[in-house]
């Protein structure tokens, strides 16, 4: 399991070395647009997401990924047409809403699994565990600011100094995905 958890998770970490450089050339140091990025982005992370948890799991979350599909297809047909601020980090949250429902299933279905096979004293000892931690931390902290980011502009405020707390989560979630495959290939 150890491997092949370790294995499925390398289309996501291919995925976030990519933005990575895809924000710094194109967003940064280019100044284009980082909206359009941001919709293709949400459906590639939710894509890599679902090919790691059906890897793992064996079960195809059908009815989670159906409406991601749909609710993408409508705020990407919408977006077209609303192309402003709120309305990208609005749909940015609903989307990474479902995301995070669909990772918390998964996770518990992962924490089911293993305390079922009871084969590890310890889920430290498990490479797959940081990365489902890295997961849902990220999810559970970022998810607030993007579903709240139109209130925080409406009240005046600046956004920016409120994404100070996704760069934390970031790279707190980057940090658990590089003990996530270290881990796994000291295995």
């Amino acid at each position: 399991m150890n491997n092949k958890a370790i294995k499925s998770i390398y289309p996501f970490v291919l995925l976030v070395a990519l933005s990575s450089l895809y924000e710094i050339i194109f967003i940064y140091f280019l100044k284009s647009d980082s909206d359009d990025w941001s919709m293709v982005y949400l459906l590639l992370e939710f894509s890599t997401l679902l090919y790691v948890f059906t890897k793992n799991s064996q079960k195809f979350f059908r009815i989670i990924s159906f409406i991601f599909f749909i609710v993408f297809i409508g705020f990407f047909y919408h977006f077209k047409v609303i192309k402003t601020e709120i309305y990208t980090l609005q749909s940015d949250g609903y989307l990474s809403l479902i995301e995070f429902l669909y990772v918390i299933l998964f996770s518990l279905f992962w924490f089911v699994s293993v305390f079922k096979r009871t084969e590890e004293d310890s889920l430290l000892k498990l490479p797959f565990f940081y990365f489902i931690v890295g997961l849902l931390v990220y999810f559970s902290g970022t998810i607030f600011l993007f579903l709240f980011s139109e209130e925080i502009i409406q009240e005046g405020l600046s956004l920016y100094e409120y994404w100070v707390v996704n760069l934390i989560l970031v790279l707190f979630f980057r940090i658990l995905l590089i003990v996530s495959i270290w881990k796994g290939r000291a295995t």
